[in-house]
């Protein structure tokens, strides 16, 4: 008589990504590493998004050089109403409208940038998620190819898809009742096939267990299979059958499987060599015992194997679905921990399983996952981005308040952006801290390259226009309606020549020539100015 045992075989919901979230997976996935694939998604995403970018910092720098050009006015005016904010505020906007200047040309496509910035957040947290489920998906596959394997394939009948296991439960009844003319409940059949191996069926039908439960099941076998493969049968209303696969009761064939060579524990022995060893040490060793503890220890490995197989590491990092931080290991301790994080419950509802899944990886639920390399570099680049705008914007924080309390906000802005871009690297992936790193790196480039383009652009402006050789503006009509009747321009009490304020612009041209920031050279463009006006 045939001594089956019962084994390990988990059911797993796979999981899946949708919308947005698959369209960046997919994205990623195009590239043959993970690491690859986010720079690859950061730099197409920026391109997208390089026109909204491009209009956004050359307005701010095209504000910041106007605000240098007006800088006398307006340091003159915090002079006048250093103890009146409101009027200065007042008198500010006043000079923005004359020269126009605004102050919101940026802020839109900014806000849409903190929108793909939110978006890709999400999509990352999504991402990750998926990943880390999806691993332990691929590791229950190769867990189960174990027993999967011991079922073997029969044209018409049994195949594989994807690597699991799919029988054709309709095609086999069909066939059974052709050749058998009547199905005897627990009766086993050998449904003989053409020239391919026999499969052994035996259908339960009806009959009550010592529960009084209704039992309907059917269990496989193949010639030369080591598995005995169970289902559930619901009969439905019309009277056909639909069939569920028994996890429960799948069992290992003793028999049939003491002769395999294709299964291998750890160590890379076949059962026969493992219990010819066992047994030496240990006479009182049961075959039945050895062959449940050499059949988990294959499936365990198979399933380490598989993990090892698609883990995605960087450089020091060992999983990149993981923080770069020494507190976090690549793979998590325990069902509860894991759980935790990833809601394991919603795909498979046996607690055990993830501690028989990773019980071949200790290594790795004891390894640091990382050094926080990551997490400084996320706020390091993101430090000097702030730092590079801050000093674009110099003349704007300087004179946009009477009493300097933009240029204060600024400065801690400056730095409470980097924290908050370290502590997101500290709290989601390092895949997502490679794209924070990488999106910062490339808006240091553009940011200095568009600020270059406009400088230039301004710098041929002022000289056009210290020259005389400017082109009139549009809204010169505006100005002749304010001509007096007489033909000579009005001009307010104390007010300078058009030659004073050509030397100003030529002020401002060396003031963008030697760097707007250099306090000592606009001390010496404001003595050479006086000299002129004596």
């Amino acid at each position: 008589m045939l001594e089956n045992i019962l084994i390990a075989y988990y059911s797993f919901t796979e999981p899946t990504i949708s919308g947005l979230n698959s369209w960046i997976a997919s994205f990623i996935n195009l590239f043959p590493s993970i690491v690859l694939g986010v720079v690859m998604f950061t730099v197409a995403l920026k391109l997208i998004t390089f026109p909204l970018d491009f209009y956004s910092r050359a307005s701010m720098r095209r504000n910041s050089l106007k605000m240098e050009q007006m800088r006398p006015q307006l340091e003159k005016l915090q002079q006048q109403y250093a103890d009146d904010k409101q009027t200065y505020q007042m008198k500010m906007a006043a000079l923005y409208k004359k020269e126009g200047y605004s102050m919101f040309g940026a802020c839109l496509p900014s806000i849409i940038t903190l929108v793909f910035f939110i978006i890709v957040l999400q999509a990352f947290n999504t991402y990750s998620i998926y990943q880390n489920i999806a691993y332990l998906y691929n590791m229950n596959t190769a867990f189960n190819s174990v027993v999967e394997d011991g079922v073997e394939s029969v044209q018409g009948y049994i195949s594989r898809e994807d690597g699991k296991l799919v029988i054709d439960d309709d095609a086999i009844y069909t066939a059974v009742v052709q050749q058998k003319g009547e199905i005897v409940s627990g009766e086993e059949i050998v449904l003989e096939t053409e020239g391919q191996r026999d499969i052994i069926v035996r259908y339960v039908l009806n009959e009550t267990d010592g529960e009084g439960n209704v039992q309907n099941y059917v269990s496989y076998e193949t010639e030369n299979g080591y598995i005995e493969y169970f289902k559930q049968i619901r009969v439905n209303e019309d009277g056909s059958y639909s069939y569920s696969i028994d996890y429960a009761s799948t069992r290992l064939i003793l028999d049939k499987f003491k002769g395999n060579t294709s299964v291998l524990n750890e160590a890379g022995q076949t059962f026969a060599e493992y219990f010819a060893a066992a047994s030496a040490e240990d006479p009182s060793l049961k075959e039945a015992a050895a062959a449940e503890k050499f059949f988990q220890d294959a499936q365990q490995t198979r399933s380490a194997e598989k993990y090892r197989e698609e883990e995605e590491s960087f450089l020091w990092i060992k999983n990149i679905w993981m923080p770069d931080t020494p507190f976090q290991h690549p793979v998590y301790e325990d069902y509860n921990a894991f759980n935790s994080k990833y809601r394991l419950g919603n795909y498979t509802s046996d607690p055990g399983q993830y501690d028989n899944l990773t019980a071949k990886l200790s290594s790795e639920k004891k390894q640091v996952n990382g050094y926080f390399i990551l997490v400084i570099l996320t706020a390091g680049t993101s430090l000097l981005m702030q730092w590079i705008s801050t000093r674009g914007q110099k003349a704007q924080l300087e004179l946009q308040s009477v009493d300097g309390q933009g240029q204060r906000t600024q400065k801690m802005m400056m730095w409470i952006m980097p924290i908050l871009m370290g502590f997101f690297a500290l709290m989601y992936t390092a895949a997502f801290s490679i794209y924070i790193i990488m999106s910062s790196v490339v808006s240091i480039l553009t940011t200095l390259l568009i600020n270059k383009v406009v400088d230039v652009r301004f710098k041929k402006m002022l000289e056009a226009e210290a020259n005389g050789t400017a082109k009139p503006k549009k809204r010169r009509a505006k100005v002749k309606e304010e001509l007096p009747s007489k033909g000579k321009v009005r001009r307010e009490k104390g007010a300078k020549p058009d030659k004073d304020a050509r030397i100003v612009k030529k002020v401002v041209l060396e003031r963008i020539e030697h760097g707007v920031d250099d306090k000592d050279k606009d001390k010496n463009a404001d003595a050479e100015e006086g000299r002129s006006d004596e």
